[in-house]
This record gives C-alpha cells, structure tokens and sequence, in this order.
C-alpha cells in the first residue's frame, strides 16, 4: 500500500514515523526545519491513522508498506526516524532492510546534527530557567539544586544515553540521577503519611 506523505526540501531523505493516536501531522513543524539544515524530509502516516487506509492486524505489514511508498517517491537510502509505533516500525525495517538505511554519525559539519545539538541546547537552557523560575517564585525551596533539577527534567525528555553521547559531564548525571532518587523518596514518604491520615 503506498501511504499518504508530506515531505520538504532536498537532500538526504529523512523519514519520519509517528506515534499513536496522531498522524505524520505531529511531524508538520520539524519538516520545515529539517528542510532547511539541507535534508528531504518524509513524513508518512502508518496504516490505520491519519489518511491511510485500515487494514486487518493479522494482515498489517506497516514497514512493508512504508519501504513501498519510499519505492514510489524514489528514496533508495534514508535516515530513519520514529515514536512509539513508529520507532518499532522503524526497528523493523532497519533489520529487515538494513542495506537502505543510514545511521547518521554524530558530525558536527552535518547538518542535521547541528540542528539537532542547537534544538536540544535551547531545551536545555529553557528547563533550566523554568527551575530557576520556580525557586524565584518561591515554589521550589531556595536551596534547590538548579541544575541539578533541570538535568532531571531533561533528562525524562530526552534519555540519559541521549544526554552521555552529546557530552553532558558524568558529575552532572550522576546529581541528576540522585535528585531523582531524593524526589522520589519525599513523594512517597508524602503519599504514606497521607494515607495514614486517612485512615
């Protein structure tokens, strides 16, 4: 089945894979900027969501149907890139079709990796000042560990092996990872006593 797609600019194809319940929509902004760091962005929408048509689940093949739109457009070789669904479609079609896809090798003269490393910077940066917020409003205590925090947040959103590859000091994990570990023991201290109370 060839699958409805949006794409932009040109370059090395990159394809993305979207997660459940949404469609290839949830990739709209990210087209436009991956169009203008010099790649062919594609995103399509996988069997069942968004304008592609439903099929059986004994029958449903979506990286099959995915390799067969990128066929259609022309796209031998692509980078792969998925959420949720997408990524275990994406996983799929990478061993099953190992020889059209192209691991990107962090460079900071390509880019994609540039772009990448400067988006991820600015969330970094933007955490850090909604927790320095926070204790300026007095919602966090004083004493809070700033950075510390805004490493833990962050690292929820991207994965701790995200942060290793692109440089983060292991000091800086390593209090990010024991702030995690105080909150959680606070929270479940709170939830005890308040069931306690309850009773």
């Amino acid at each position: 089945m060839i699958l409805p797609f949006d794409e932009a600019g040109l370059g090395r194809p990159v394809v993305l894979l979207h997660a459940r319940p949404v469609d290839r929509t949830m990739w709209r902004a990210h087209l436009c900027l991956l169009a203008e760091s010099g790649v062919r962005a594609i995103a399509l929408d996988l069997p069942g969501h968004g304008d592609a048509a439903s099929v059986r689940r004994d029958e449903a093949t979506p990286w099959t149907d995915v390799l067969d739109t990128l066929d259609h457009v022309g796209v031998d070789r692509f980078v792969l890139a998925g959420n949720s669904p997408g990524a275990l479609v994406a996983l799929q079609i990478a061993v099953t079709e190992p020889q059209r896809v192209h691991a990107p090798i962090p460079d900071s003269d390509d880019p994609v990796c540039r772009m990448v490393a400067e988006r991820r910077d600015i969330t970094r940066s933007r955490v850090l000042d909604r927790v320095r917020q926070a204790i300026a409003e007095g919602a966090l205590p004083p004493e809070t560990d700033a950075e510390a925090i805004a490493g833990l947040v962050y690292g929820f959103l991207m994965g701790i092996s995200t942060q290793a590859r692109d440089g983060v000091p292991a000091e800086t994990m390593q209090r990010s990872a024991d702030a995690l570990l105080a909150l959680w023991g606070k929270q479940a201290e709170t939830l005890v006593a308040e069931n306690r109370a309850k009773e």
